[in-house]
């Protein structure tokens, strides 16, 4: 070998020997002890970094790559390799940082997030805060909760470039709840929070939906409960388990739910008499403290029964079928597995027409059927005139029994029998239309507010919206007596309307419910 290709080999052969270092991407030496300097400084590559010559003596270095907490490799000694992969999973996240600047909150501020099955949170400051160790690109899931903050969620994939990431805070009141598993303390992702109250003013015992309040995020797992104004009951749903109550004040701001375990309830429906199997539906409520929630509803098919999955604990089971009244049990929950039938009465009914002021049918008229206590026990309390005006509605509890006819435009007074009847004949007269101005007891306007009107004598219930920039709120009514309701304000008024009342105007003053006379 002579000449250039000679010169080569030999420049080759005295060239020193680097060590290639491959990571998940471009890494940067924060220090190399001892010194690495001049022709041995090292060089960061798209794959890793670079050491150009072969290192003289034994050398620790620290490595740090983005979004990472820094990593030691220590190399020298008798043999080094030419290539170190360190493309693992040896390198540890660093936490991903907020900024919330809590100082004006209002009381404490939490942020909460899940590692595995653990609830994890930390409290917030004036200053930054640590969040959950999630590598970069990953998903990163948390909230930021507190008894007077509104929730506020962070789902992103992470992005170190754009940390700390700003958490602006609003006031409010929210909650981080996790549902678990009772037995085995894992979290249930599949869990459904609604967050609610009772509708107000509602008679004690009766039972009744919660009506949702807030908004709930589910991150994963972590349950964010945004309440707004407070709401009192939370009921947590997850297949497998039975629907679980909770009154919201019990929970603390960061809270794990066991969900309640199961246990069996197998219904049936009988005729009280005949025993015979009937069809129809079952509803079952929990009970806590006065209230009753209904929280599970299902449908009993023809000859047999149905299962629900109940908490342990008193429940009330109620069943209803077509041409019976509804019946109710009340028990105690305690085994795996429990049997209850719920016998029911049949009902009496009654049939006629509905008709306007001149004799002719009224299709599609509603008639509701109310009891001696001015209630409805089932829908099958409520029946539609047919195309003739005919109509055969199931009556509800004991006489005498009131039926009203419904119709958009339309109102009539009701009708009392004091037994079963099959030539009922309800007239009905268009509705007059009418402005009510609600206002206060010292005469100030109440604008803006939804009204509820709601006639005792007839059981018919009208919402009134008023319209932008008008006072007076217009609506279709019947004459005679009315409840006004502003149901968020909970203020009441009466009012009185003549029959003769097409285009009367006039106010009805709201006062507190307690105020009342």
């Amino acid at each position: 070998m002579t000449g250039l290709p000679l010169l080569l080999a030999l420049l080759l052969a005295e060239a020193p020997v680097g060590v290639r270092i491959l990571g998940p991407g471009p890494l940067r030496v924060a220090s190399a002890t001892p010194p690495l300097e001049g022709a041995c400084a090292p060089l960061t590559t798209e794959e890793g970094c670079t050491l150009p010559c072969q290192p003289p003596a034994r050398v620790e270095l620290e490595l740090e790559l983005a979004g990472f907490e820094p990593r030691r490799l220590e190399l020298g000694g008798a043999t080094v390799p030419a290539e170190v992969d360190l493309r693992d999973s040896g390198w540890l996240p660093r936490p991903v940082t907020l900024a919330v600047d809590a100082s004006g909150a209002g009381g404490p501020v939490t942020v909460v997030w899940l590692h595995g099955r653990e609830t994890v949170s930390a409290q917030a400051g004036d200053g930054p805060v640590a969040g959950p160790r999630v590598a970069p690109g990953e998903l990163v899931q948390l909230a930021v909760v507190g008894p007077a903050t509104r929730a506020v969620t962070v789902e992103k994939r992470r992005s170190p470039a754009e940390e700390p990431i700003p958490v602006p805070l609003e006031a409010g009141s929210s909650r981080a709840v996790v549902c678990r598993d009772p037995w085995n303390g894992e979290v249930v992702a599949a869990c459904s929070l609604t967050v609610g109250n009772l509708p107000r003013h509602l008679p004690k015992g009766l039972r009744a939906r919660l009506l949702p309040r807030g908004r709930v995020v589910n991150l994963g797992g972590l349950q964010v409960v945004d309440t707004g104004e407070e709401g009192e009951w939370v009921l947590a749903e997850a297949e497998g388990f039975p629907p679980t109550l909770r009154r919201l004040r019990d929970l603390p701001v960061v809270a794990d739910l066991p969900l309640d375990p199961p246990r069996e309830l197998a219904v049936r429906l009988v005729d009280a008499r005949s025993g015979e199997e009937l069809a129809g539906s079952v509803s079952v409520s929990a009970r806590l403290d006065d209230a009753v929630v209904a929280v599970a509803e299902t449908a009993v098919e023809p000859g047999g029964q149905t299962s629900l999955l109940v908490a342990p604990g008193a429940v009330t089971v109620a069943g209803s079928a077509p041409g019976y009244r509804p019946g109710r049990e009340d028990l105690v929950v305690e085994r795996p597995h429990t049997a209850v039938t719920v016998r029911l009465q049949k009902a009496a009914t009654a049939s006629g027409r509905v008709l306007d002021g001149a004799g002719r049918p009224l299709p599609g008229a509603a008639v509701v059927a109310l009891s001696a206590a001015g209630s409805l026990e089932s829908q099958d309390n409520v029946a539609a005139a047919d195309g003739t005006g005919q109509f055969t509605v199931t009556l509800a509890g004991d006489p005498p029994w009131t039926l009203v006819a419904r119709l958009e435009g339309y109102a009539g007074s009701p009708v009392t029998l004091a037994e079963p009847a099959r030539h009922v004949t309800i007239v009905l007269e268009p509705r007059c239309r009418v402005a009510i101005q609600p206002i206060l007891a010292d005469g100030t306007p109440v604008r803006g507010d939804p009204l509820m009107l709601v006639q005792a004598a007839s059981g018919e219930v009208v919402q009134a919206v008023p319209a932008d920039g008008d006072e007076a709120v217009g609506v279709e009514l019947a004459p005679g007596e009315w409840v006004a309701i502003l149901e968020e304000r909970s203020l009441r008024g009466t009012l009185t309307l003549p029959r003769a009342c097409q285009g009367w105007r006039g106010p009805v003053i709201l006062l507190p419910v307690g105020q009342l006379p």
